[in-house]
Protein backbone atom coordinates (compact mmCIF):
# COMPACT_ATOMS: atom_id res chain seq x y z
CA UNK A 1 0.00 0.00 0.00
CA UNK A 2 1.27 3.49 -0.77
CA UNK A 3 1.24 6.49 1.60
CA UNK A 4 0.00 9.45 0.17
CA UNK A 5 0.98 12.60 1.87
CA UNK A 6 -1.25 15.70 0.51
CA UNK A 7 -0.91 19.09 1.54
CA UNK A 8 -4.04 20.84 2.95
CA UNK A 9 -4.13 23.82 0.58
CA UNK A 10 -4.58 20.76 -2.09
CA UNK A 11 -7.01 19.13 -0.24
CA UNK A 12 -8.82 22.31 0.09
CA UNK A 13 -9.14 23.29 -3.41
CA UNK A 14 -10.06 20.05 -4.81
CA UNK A 15 -7.16 19.30 -6.78
CA UNK A 16 -7.23 15.60 -6.72
CA UNK A 17 -10.12 13.05 -6.35
CA UNK A 18 -9.66 9.42 -5.50
CA UNK A 19 -9.09 8.52 -9.22
CA UNK A 20 -6.57 10.56 -10.06
CA UNK A 21 -4.52 9.64 -6.37
CA UNK A 22 -4.71 5.78 -7.89
CA UNK A 23 -4.17 6.31 -11.42
CA UNK A 24 -0.68 8.02 -9.66
CA UNK A 25 -0.20 5.43 -7.04
CA UNK A 26 0.20 2.77 -9.92
CA UNK A 27 1.92 4.91 -12.75
CA UNK A 28 4.27 5.46 -9.68
CA UNK A 29 4.79 2.26 -7.60
CA UNK A 30 2.51 0.12 -9.97
CA UNK A 31 0.11 -0.39 -6.86
CA UNK A 32 -3.51 0.98 -6.51
CA UNK A 33 -4.28 0.61 -2.95
CA UNK A 34 -3.32 3.94 -0.75
CA UNK A 35 -4.19 5.89 2.26
CA UNK A 36 -4.22 9.22 2.46
CA UNK A 37 -2.34 11.59 4.77
CA UNK A 38 -2.92 14.66 5.41
CA UNK A 39 0.03 17.60 6.03
CA UNK A 40 0.01 21.49 7.19
CA UNK A 41 1.30 22.50 4.10
CA UNK A 42 0.38 25.89 2.67
CA UNK A 43 2.71 26.03 -0.82
CA UNK A 44 4.43 23.17 -2.95
CA UNK A 45 2.21 21.84 -5.71
CA UNK A 46 3.17 18.49 -5.12
CA UNK A 47 2.37 15.08 -2.88
CA UNK A 48 4.76 12.70 -1.77
CA UNK A 49 4.25 8.68 -2.09
CA UNK A 50 6.10 6.64 0.33
CA UNK A 51 6.60 2.55 -0.03
CA UNK A 52 8.94 0.69 2.64
CA UNK A 53 11.67 2.92 2.45
CA UNK A 54 11.35 4.58 -1.19
CA UNK A 55 9.50 7.93 -1.09
CA UNK A 56 8.65 9.88 -4.96
CA UNK A 57 7.97 13.69 -5.09
CA UNK A 58 5.06 14.19 -7.60
CA UNK A 59 4.56 17.67 -8.70
CA UNK A 60 1.46 18.14 -10.34
CA UNK A 61 0.62 20.79 -13.39
CA UNK A 62 -2.69 22.82 -13.30
CA UNK A 63 -6.01 21.37 -14.15
CA UNK A 64 -7.71 22.40 -16.89
CA UNK A 65 -10.28 24.36 -14.61
CA UNK A 66 -6.88 26.29 -13.74
CA UNK A 67 -5.48 27.13 -16.53
CA UNK A 68 -4.39 30.63 -17.10
CA UNK A 69 -1.30 30.35 -19.62
CA UNK A 70 1.95 28.55 -19.94
CA UNK A 71 3.89 29.23 -17.09
CA UNK A 72 1.15 28.63 -14.89
CA UNK A 73 0.25 25.44 -16.12
CA UNK A 74 4.18 23.60 -14.60
CA UNK A 75 6.85 25.56 -14.98
CA UNK A 76 6.20 27.74 -11.83
CA UNK A 77 5.63 24.32 -9.92
CA UNK A 78 8.70 22.47 -11.04
CA UNK A 79 10.90 25.06 -8.85
CA UNK A 80 9.33 24.13 -5.39
CA UNK A 81 9.14 21.00 -6.06
CA UNK A 82 12.47 20.45 -7.27
CA UNK A 83 14.13 22.05 -4.37
CA UNK A 84 12.16 20.23 -1.71
CA UNK A 85 13.27 16.85 -3.40
CA UNK A 86 16.83 17.92 -3.41
CA UNK A 87 17.17 18.92 0.03
CA UNK A 88 15.45 15.61 1.44
CA UNK A 89 17.88 13.00 2.77
CA UNK A 90 16.16 9.72 2.32
CA UNK A 91 18.66 7.47 0.10
CA UNK A 92 15.90 6.09 -1.96
CA UNK A 93 14.10 9.30 -3.64
CA UNK A 94 12.43 9.80 -7.00
CA UNK A 95 11.32 13.31 -8.75
CA UNK A 96 7.51 12.75 -11.13
CA UNK A 97 5.29 14.78 -12.76
CA UNK A 98 1.76 14.12 -13.31
CA UNK A 99 -0.13 16.08 -15.46
CA UNK A 100 -4.05 17.07 -14.21
CA UNK A 101 -4.74 18.86 -17.94
CA UNK A 102 -3.34 16.63 -20.81
CA UNK A 103 -4.10 18.20 -24.19
CA UNK A 104 -3.21 19.91 -26.62
CA UNK A 105 -2.10 22.98 -24.75
CA UNK A 106 -0.32 20.76 -22.47
CA UNK A 107 1.68 19.35 -25.83
CA UNK A 108 2.95 23.14 -27.23
CA UNK A 109 6.58 23.49 -27.87
CA UNK A 110 7.11 25.58 -24.72
CA UNK A 111 5.91 22.83 -22.67
CA UNK A 112 7.94 20.23 -25.00
CA UNK A 113 10.83 22.29 -23.64
CA UNK A 114 9.90 22.10 -20.03
CA UNK A 115 9.06 18.31 -20.40
CA UNK A 116 12.74 18.08 -21.77
CA UNK A 117 14.31 19.64 -18.97
CA UNK A 118 12.48 17.22 -16.77
CA UNK A 119 14.21 14.42 -18.71
CA UNK A 120 17.29 15.57 -18.91
CA UNK A 121 17.23 15.76 -14.85
CA UNK A 122 15.73 12.29 -14.66
CA UNK A 123 12.53 13.43 -13.94
CA UNK A 124 10.05 10.65 -14.42
CA UNK A 125 7.08 11.94 -16.63
CA UNK A 126 4.60 9.57 -15.28
CA UNK A 127 1.12 10.15 -17.44
CA UNK A 128 3.06 11.29 -20.75
CA UNK A 129 2.78 9.03 -23.66
CA UNK A 130 4.71 10.59 -26.03
CA UNK A 131 8.37 9.79 -26.63
CA UNK A 132 10.60 12.84 -24.77
CA UNK A 133 13.82 12.80 -25.14
CA UNK A 134 16.37 15.08 -22.55
CA UNK A 135 19.01 17.24 -23.93
CA UNK A 136 22.42 16.60 -24.90
CA UNK A 137 24.46 19.46 -25.26
CA UNK A 138 24.26 22.96 -23.93
CA UNK A 139 23.83 24.53 -27.51
CA UNK A 140 20.79 22.13 -28.23
CA UNK A 141 18.75 24.06 -24.90
CA UNK A 142 19.91 27.46 -25.85
CA UNK A 143 18.65 27.04 -29.31
CA UNK A 144 15.79 25.79 -28.09
CA UNK A 145 14.73 27.40 -25.39
CA UNK A 146 15.52 30.53 -27.96
CA UNK A 147 12.81 29.05 -30.30
CA UNK A 148 10.29 28.79 -27.39
CA UNK A 149 10.97 31.72 -25.06
CA UNK A 150 8.55 34.96 -25.41
CA UNK A 151 10.49 38.34 -24.13
CA UNK A 152 7.37 40.17 -24.12
CA UNK A 153 5.78 37.76 -21.24
CA UNK A 154 8.22 39.08 -18.07
CA UNK A 155 8.34 36.06 -16.34
CA UNK A 156 11.64 34.33 -17.17
CA UNK A 157 13.39 33.81 -14.04
CA UNK A 158 16.80 33.13 -15.68
CA UNK A 159 19.04 33.88 -18.08
CA UNK A 160 22.03 31.73 -19.29
CA UNK A 161 25.06 32.27 -21.86
CA UNK A 162 28.72 31.00 -22.44
CA UNK A 163 31.05 33.57 -21.98
CA UNK A 164 33.84 31.23 -23.68
CA UNK A 165 35.85 30.59 -20.25
CA UNK A 166 32.61 29.80 -18.26
CA UNK A 167 28.33 29.66 -18.36
CA UNK A 168 26.59 33.03 -16.64
CA UNK A 169 23.64 32.57 -14.91
CA UNK A 170 21.16 34.94 -13.92
CA UNK A 171 19.13 33.99 -11.29
CA UNK A 172 16.17 36.02 -10.17
CA UNK A 173 15.89 35.35 -6.43
CA UNK A 174 12.52 35.78 -5.33
CA UNK A 175 9.79 33.00 -3.98
CA UNK A 176 8.91 30.74 -7.26
CA UNK A 177 11.38 32.47 -9.20
CA UNK A 178 14.18 31.64 -7.47
CA UNK A 179 13.51 27.98 -7.17
CA UNK A 180 12.82 27.70 -10.94
CA UNK A 181 16.11 29.60 -10.89
CA UNK A 182 17.62 26.73 -9.31
CA UNK A 183 15.88 24.20 -11.37
CA UNK A 184 16.92 25.58 -14.82
CA UNK A 185 20.84 25.85 -13.10
CA UNK A 186 20.54 22.41 -12.61
CA UNK A 187 19.24 21.67 -16.26
CA UNK A 188 22.15 23.34 -17.91
CA UNK A 189 24.87 21.74 -15.04
CA UNK A 190 24.41 18.45 -16.93
CA UNK A 191 25.04 19.69 -20.29
CA UNK A 192 28.29 21.40 -19.75
CA UNK A 193 31.59 20.63 -18.13
CA UNK A 194 32.37 24.30 -18.04
CA UNK A 195 32.38 26.67 -14.98
CA UNK A 196 28.88 27.80 -13.91
CA UNK A 197 28.48 31.48 -12.32
CA UNK A 198 26.16 32.39 -10.51
CA UNK A 199 24.55 36.12 -10.48
CA UNK A 200 22.05 36.72 -7.89
CA UNK A 201 19.32 39.20 -9.49
CA UNK A 202 17.27 41.18 -6.73
CA UNK A 203 13.45 40.63 -6.62
CA UNK A 204 10.83 42.21 -5.16
CA UNK A 205 13.28 43.16 -2.90
CA UNK A 206 14.94 40.20 -2.23
CA UNK A 207 18.42 40.22 -2.82
CA UNK A 208 19.71 36.44 -2.94
CA UNK A 209 18.90 33.04 -3.34
CA UNK A 210 17.78 31.77 -0.19
CA UNK A 211 20.18 29.61 1.99
CA UNK A 212 18.76 26.02 1.28
CA UNK A 213 18.91 27.10 -2.32
CA UNK A 214 21.97 28.07 -2.57
CA UNK A 215 23.31 25.43 -0.65
CA UNK A 216 21.92 22.71 -3.01
CA UNK A 217 23.71 24.90 -6.22
CA UNK A 218 26.93 25.20 -3.95
CA UNK A 219 26.64 21.26 -3.46
CA UNK A 220 26.82 20.73 -7.56
CA UNK A 221 29.36 23.08 -7.86
CA UNK A 222 28.20 26.23 -8.86
CA UNK A 223 29.91 29.53 -8.12
CA UNK A 224 28.56 32.63 -7.08
CA UNK A 225 29.52 36.67 -8.50
CA UNK A 226 30.58 38.45 -6.11
CA UNK A 227 27.96 41.18 -6.76
CA UNK A 228 23.99 41.13 -6.72
CA UNK A 229 22.60 42.12 -9.59
CA UNK A 230 19.52 44.95 -9.16
CA UNK A 231 18.00 47.49 -11.30
CA UNK A 232 19.26 50.04 -9.04
CA UNK A 233 21.98 52.26 -10.77
CA UNK A 234 22.95 53.13 -7.23
CA UNK A 235 25.10 49.76 -7.07
CA UNK A 236 27.23 51.55 -10.29
CA UNK A 237 31.01 52.60 -9.01
CA UNK A 238 31.67 55.32 -11.38
CA UNK A 239 35.46 54.81 -10.29
CA UNK A 240 35.84 51.88 -11.37
CA UNK A 241 37.99 51.26 -14.37
CA UNK A 242 36.09 51.85 -17.73
CA UNK A 243 36.54 47.80 -18.93
CA UNK A 244 35.08 47.40 -15.50
CA UNK A 245 32.16 49.67 -16.66
CA UNK A 246 31.54 48.53 -19.63
CA UNK A 247 31.42 45.06 -18.15
CA UNK A 248 28.36 45.39 -16.02
CA UNK A 249 26.70 42.27 -15.06
CA UNK A 250 23.52 44.03 -14.82
CA UNK A 251 24.04 45.90 -18.32
CA UNK A 252 24.07 42.06 -19.86
CA UNK A 253 21.06 41.23 -17.71
CA UNK A 254 19.20 44.51 -19.50
CA UNK A 255 20.06 43.62 -22.73
CA UNK A 256 18.75 39.55 -22.08
CA UNK A 257 15.34 41.69 -20.64
CA UNK A 258 15.01 43.86 -23.57
CA UNK A 259 16.63 41.34 -27.06
CA UNK A 260 16.13 38.31 -25.36
CA UNK A 261 19.53 35.73 -25.81
CA UNK A 262 22.73 36.40 -27.31
CA UNK A 263 22.77 37.19 -31.02
CA UNK A 264 23.91 39.88 -33.03
CA UNK A 265 21.25 41.88 -34.48
CA UNK A 266 22.76 42.50 -37.51
CA UNK A 267 23.45 39.00 -38.82
CA UNK A 268 22.62 35.46 -38.10
CA UNK A 269 25.61 35.43 -35.23
CA UNK A 270 24.40 33.49 -31.91
CA UNK A 271 27.76 32.00 -30.74
CA UNK A 272 27.70 33.43 -27.05
CA UNK A 273 31.65 33.84 -26.85
CA UNK A 274 31.22 35.96 -29.77
CA UNK A 275 28.38 38.27 -28.90
CA UNK A 276 29.27 41.25 -27.05
CA UNK A 277 27.02 43.94 -24.95
CA UNK A 278 27.75 46.75 -27.29
CA UNK A 279 27.08 50.25 -25.78
CA UNK A 280 25.40 52.45 -28.27
CA UNK A 281 26.18 55.77 -26.07
CA UNK A 282 29.96 55.32 -25.02
CA UNK A 283 30.95 54.77 -21.36
CA UNK A 284 33.75 57.09 -22.00
CA UNK A 285 31.66 59.52 -23.38
CA UNK A 286 28.65 59.15 -20.26
CA UNK A 287 31.37 59.29 -17.55
CA UNK A 288 33.22 62.55 -19.43
CA UNK A 289 29.65 64.07 -20.06
CA UNK A 290 29.51 67.37 -17.78
CA UNK A 291 25.88 67.98 -18.16
CA UNK A 292 24.32 65.34 -16.54
CA UNK A 293 24.37 64.03 -12.90
CA UNK A 294 26.68 60.88 -11.47
CA UNK A 295 23.22 59.19 -10.96
CA UNK A 296 22.33 59.74 -14.82
CA UNK A 297 25.52 58.04 -15.46
CA UNK A 298 24.82 55.67 -13.97
CA UNK A 299 21.33 54.86 -15.22
CA UNK A 300 23.09 55.51 -18.98
CA UNK A 301 25.70 52.77 -18.22
CA UNK A 302 23.19 49.62 -17.42
CA UNK A 303 20.13 50.97 -19.38
CA UNK A 304 19.21 48.44 -22.00
CA UNK A 305 17.88 50.75 -24.41
CA UNK A 306 21.81 51.76 -24.69
CA UNK A 307 22.47 49.03 -26.07
CA UNK A 308 22.69 45.96 -28.61
CA UNK A 309 23.88 42.72 -28.60
CA UNK A 310 26.63 42.92 -31.69
CA UNK A 311 28.97 39.92 -33.23
CA UNK A 312 32.85 40.86 -32.63
CA UNK A 313 32.47 42.07 -36.48
CA UNK A 314 29.70 44.18 -36.08
CA UNK A 315 30.77 45.85 -32.61
CA UNK A 316 33.91 47.22 -33.87
CA UNK A 317 32.07 48.62 -36.91
CA UNK A 318 29.68 49.97 -34.59
CA UNK A 319 32.51 51.65 -32.17
CA UNK A 320 34.26 53.42 -34.51
CA UNK A 321 30.95 55.14 -36.14
CA UNK A 322 31.57 53.19 -39.44
CA UNK A 323 28.29 51.50 -38.83
CA UNK A 324 24.92 53.51 -37.66
CA UNK A 325 22.03 54.69 -37.19
CA UNK A 326 19.94 57.29 -38.65
CA UNK A 327 16.43 57.16 -36.72
CA UNK A 328 15.80 53.35 -37.03
CA UNK A 329 17.92 52.81 -40.61
CA UNK A 330 20.99 51.31 -40.79
CA UNK A 331 23.71 53.95 -43.03
CA UNK A 332 27.46 52.18 -43.95
CA UNK A 333 29.79 55.02 -43.76
CA UNK A 334 32.02 56.64 -46.72
CA UNK A 335 35.08 56.27 -45.12
CA UNK A 336 35.30 53.16 -46.02
CA UNK A 337 36.20 51.95 -49.73
CA UNK A 338 32.99 50.38 -52.17
CA UNK A 339 34.95 46.86 -51.58
CA UNK A 340 34.50 47.46 -47.73
CA UNK A 341 31.11 48.72 -48.20
CA UNK A 342 30.34 45.86 -49.85
CA UNK A 343 31.71 43.87 -47.22
CA UNK A 344 29.26 45.23 -44.83
CA UNK A 345 26.59 44.72 -46.56
CA UNK A 346 27.75 40.91 -46.85
CA UNK A 347 28.61 40.02 -43.62
CA UNK A 348 25.06 42.23 -42.12
CA UNK A 349 22.30 39.02 -43.35
CA UNK A 350 19.46 41.38 -41.37
CA UNK A 351 19.01 42.93 -45.01
CA UNK A 352 19.97 39.88 -47.47
CA UNK A 353 16.63 39.47 -48.12
CA UNK A 354 16.29 42.95 -49.46
CA UNK A 355 17.82 44.59 -52.29
CA UNK A 356 21.95 45.15 -51.94
CA UNK A 357 21.07 48.70 -52.67
CA UNK A 358 18.53 49.36 -50.78
CA UNK A 359 21.01 50.16 -47.07
CA UNK A 360 22.13 53.52 -46.92
CA UNK A 361 25.71 54.74 -47.50
CA UNK A 362 26.44 58.32 -45.54
CA UNK A 363 25.08 61.02 -47.92
CA UNK A 364 22.14 59.21 -49.26
CA UNK A 365 18.88 61.19 -50.08
CA UNK A 366 16.92 59.06 -51.18
CA UNK A 367 13.95 57.50 -49.71
CA UNK A 368 13.79 54.14 -47.77
CA UNK A 369 11.21 51.13 -48.41
CA UNK A 370 10.05 48.42 -46.39
CA UNK A 371 12.71 45.93 -47.26
CA UNK A 372 15.15 48.27 -46.14
CA UNK A 373 16.86 47.46 -42.97
CA UNK A 374 15.92 49.63 -39.52
CA UNK A 375 15.86 48.81 -35.71
CA UNK A 376 12.65 46.76 -35.20
CA UNK A 377 9.98 49.02 -34.19
CA UNK A 378 9.13 47.19 -30.88
CA UNK A 379 12.41 47.27 -29.96
CA UNK A 380 12.80 51.47 -30.71
CA UNK A 381 11.63 53.90 -28.16
CA UNK A 382 12.42 57.73 -27.48
CA UNK A 383 15.34 56.52 -25.20
CA UNK A 384 16.95 54.56 -27.87
CA UNK A 385 16.62 57.35 -29.99
CA UNK A 386 18.43 59.35 -28.03
CA UNK A 387 21.18 57.20 -27.62
CA UNK A 388 21.09 56.75 -30.75
CA UNK A 389 21.57 60.36 -32.30
CA UNK A 390 24.38 60.66 -29.85
CA UNK A 391 25.86 58.17 -31.50
CA UNK A 392 25.30 59.61 -35.08
CA UNK A 393 26.82 62.26 -34.23
CA UNK A 394 29.75 60.92 -33.07
CA UNK A 395 30.17 59.26 -36.11
CA UNK A 396 29.10 62.20 -38.48
CA UNK A 397 32.26 64.18 -37.16
CA UNK A 398 34.83 61.52 -38.64
CA UNK A 399 33.19 61.58 -41.55
CA UNK A 400 33.96 65.25 -42.21
CA UNK A 401 37.41 64.35 -40.83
Amino acid sequence: MVKVIIPNFIKEKKILNKIIIKDICKRSFNDESFNIVYENRSNGRYIKLIKNDEVHYVCLSASKKEYKGRNSFLSQYLGTTFCRYETDDSLNKKMEVYLLMNNEESFLPYQKFIYRCCKTLQINLLNIDEIIFPFSTYKEIKNVRSLTSDRNTGNNSSYFSDTGDFIEFFAKCYGANGKESVFMAMVVRQLTEKKIVIYQVEDHGQKSLSNPDKKILLKNGFEFGESIISEEFNRVNLNATEKDLRDQPAFRLNLFKKFGDKKCYLCDCDIDSLIIASHIHRVTDIKNDKTITDDEKKKQIIDGDNGLWLCANHDKLFEYGLIYFDDRKLVISNRLSEEQKEYVKNITTKFMSSKVNECMTAGDTFSYDLSSFSIKETDFNENMKHYLDLHKLRAEKKEKL
